[in-house]
């Protein structure tokens, strides 16, 4: 979809990630290897569970694919993931210049799946046009999906200022799988 989107509007932000739910957004962390025992932590309690896709809406500035919530109330699994992984990574992080960090406490927790997103703050005026673009493909997309994998990326920029996601890299850092239920 990101990829439509960009080459009808020009719009590179949302596809310039891997595809993702955030569970926990940019988090200045050093020490890379305490992170992924924090998470390990937190992974034996947790079970892989149905997602529902709402399909294609407009959340505050940005177009998404809607995965907050099954039958109309809000996923408390996939929102309890989040705020326990929120909850053990916050001790770990670090003041630094750039990006500040991006823990939450589940109340602003929205799961998403962006379609276009930073350069929107900008282009107010393309919010329900793209909305409508993406909502009107002929692309099949699941509507439920089983959450059963947690990915750890790392983002980097110089600076993180501007228009930073045309040139940030990202590379992939670990992957854990949630337990099946037994």
């Amino acid at each position: 979809m990101t990829a439509f989107i960009r080459a009808r509007y020009g719009l590179i932000s949302a596809g310039a990630f891997p595809p993702h739910v955030t569970l926990a957004g940019s988090l200045p962390i050093t020490n890379e290897e305490r992170l992924h025992e924090v998470i390990e932590q937190v992974l034996p309690t947790q079970v892989a569970f149905p997602v529902h896709n709402r399909g294609v809406q407009i959340l505050g500035d940005i177009v998404i694919y809607d995965v907050d919530s099954i039958d109309g109330q809000q996923n408390q699994r996939l929102r309890a993931l989040a705020i326990s992984i929120n909850d053990a990574v916050r001790p770990l992080l670090h003041a630094t210049s750039g990006l500040p960090a991006d823990t939450h406490d589940g109340s602003r927790f929205h799961a998403h799946l962006s379609l276009a997103s930073h350069e929107l703050y900008e282009r107010t005026d393309l919010r329900q046009e793209i909305a409508a673009f993406a909502a009107a493909l002929p692309v099949a997309v699941p509507k439920t999906f089983t959450a059963d994998t947690i990915t750890l990326y790392r983002f980097e920029h110089p600076t993180w200022e501007g228009p930073w996601w045309t040139t940030m890299t990202w590379s992939h850092r670990r992957t854990w799988h949630l337990r099946q239920r037994s």
